[in-house]
């Protein structure tokens, strides 16, 4: 019976001995030089899953706004979308279809304020919903589109006091012009045109009166005016530039 049991704890032990080398041979191992053969299988099986091709940086995207966003009711961080409109190939090859969402939010807002000063808008366009549903991220620079000012990248609808004040001599100056062209005109209407020696300083005088009326009378009015709202509209088109190449999955 002794011998019986001591067979029966040997058989165990070599049992278990060669399970604990079975288990180590697919297990991860840390040791240096070890080949693992689960864990290489496994990155294997993930590289060939993963199929993507890459859209260049610099490459152009034309976006059709499908949500209005303007500088007077928009906040920072409301959300909008927009629609590709043009496919994205890789040689003949359609990687973005025309179509794909593009998301964004609402960055910097100001809104047009007295002194002529009018709304500012800053969009930022984060990521792209490829028709496998997934959610891309973007890094794109805005090149076209209504109230863009190129130097900052930000839509502005303009305006401020020393813009109107500018446009109001502008308009004071068109005046005079046109006072003193109408009077030198009507003198050389009759008479030989001799009376032009009259109605030209005539015409001259009302147009300084005039002009020097309307430059101040405008400006008063810009005091107390409003500048304008950016305002984006749907269906609004609005090109971006790819300042980060993009990965998009195949599958």
């Amino acid at each position: 019976m002794k011998q019986f049991k001591k067979l029966l704890a040997l058989s165990l032990g070599l049992s278990l001995i060669v399970g604990n080398i079975s288990i180590a041979q697919i297990m991860p191992s840390n040791e240096p030089g070890t080949v693992n053969f689960a864990a290489n299988n496994l990155s294997n099986l993930m590289q060939a899953d993963i199929k993507s091709e890459r859209v260049p940086a610099g490459t152009t995207l034309k976006l059709r706004m499908e949500k209005a966003v303007n500088s007077y009711n928009n906040t920072l961080g409301d959300a909008f979308n927009a629609t590709l409109i043009e496919d994205i190939n890789i040689g003949t090859k359609v990687i973005i279809p025309a179509g794909t969402i593009v998301r964004g939010r609402a960055g910097d807002v100001k809104k047009n304020f007295y002194l002529s000063r009018g709304g500012k808008l800053n969009l930022t366009f984060d990521h792209i919903v490829t028709p496998m549903g997934k959610q891309i991220p973007l890094n794109v620079k805005i090149t076209n589109a209504k109230y863009l000012d190129t130097n900052t990248g930000v839509l502005s609808a303009g305006g401020g006091y020393l813009n109107a004040l500018g446009k109001n001599i502008d308009h004071g100056n068109d005046f005079l012009i046109s006072a003193t062209g109408y009077g030198f005109d009507k003198g050389k209407t009759f008479w030989n045109g001799y009376p032009v020696i009259l109605t030209a300083p005539l015409g001259f005088g009302v147009g300084v009166a005039g002009g020097a009326g309307i430059f101040v009378v405008k400006s008063t009015v810009a005091l107390f005016k409003k500048g304008d709202n950016v305002r984006i509209n749907p269906g609004d088109v609005i090109e971006v530039i790819l300042k980060d190449a993009l990965d998009i999955p195949l599958n």
